[in-house]
């Protein structure tokens, strides 16, 4: 099987070829506006993503600060009714006590 044979180009058909890439040149647009662009898109993405994160990590940060002063806190109440009642059972031995002795 035989494929066909392309026409040769002509002079003319050159020319106007080599021109359309001569303007391009002279405009810098041999692809490089649509590669800008997309460059350009790829920054915007890439700094929404950094704004996410950063938030992200932010209220990550204070989920962390939150959990550690509720813990902080029950610690503290929990050391606080321990003592009192502590307190209220050595103040009721002593008054037992006493009574039994001076009774």
């Amino acid at each position: 099987m035989r494929l066909a044979r392309e026409p040769y180009v002509t002079l003319r058909e050159f020319e106007v070829l080599r021109s359309r890439i001569d303007q391009m040149d002279q405009h810098g647009t041999r692809g490089v506006g649509s590669l800008q662009v997309r460059i350009d898109e790829l920054v915007k993405d890439f700094t929404e993503m950094k704004i996410a994160t950063s938030e992200w990590q932010t209220d990550h940060l204070r989920m962390h600060k939150e959990e550690t002063d509720n813990a902080r806190q029950s610690r503290r109440y929990i050391l606080t009714t321990t003592i009192a009642i502590l307190a209220l059972v050595i103040t009721l031995l002593g008054v037992n006590l006493a009574h039994l002795i001076f009774r």
